[in-house]
């Protein structure tokens, strides 16, 4: 479901993205997970682009840091416990 439309049925959510110096990082990760070279270069090409998409989002956001995966990003802003 598209995120308008998300929010025109008035579910909540927050987003999560990784900053753009994580790059290199979420590219070993996706070869590590026996992705192609294909998603791989997709990953290379979008992240800057899909950021800026995010950051011009309306909804609350977790910027996920180099090093952290998604559940270190929610541990850091108290979503979840440790």
């Amino acid at each position: 479901m598209p995120f308008e439309e998300m929010r025109s049925y008035g579910i909540d959510f927050i987003m999560a993205y990784p900053e753009p110096s994580c790059k290199e990082d979420y590219m070993q990760r996706a070869r590590d997970r026996g992705a192609n070279e294909e998603f791989v270069k997709r990953v290379e090409t979008k992240i800057d682009l899909d950021y800026e998409k995010f950051l011009k989002q309306p909804n609350e956001k977790i910027i996920i840091k180099p090093g952290e995966y998604l559940e270190d990003a929610l541990i850091r802003v108290g979503i979840l416990k440790k």
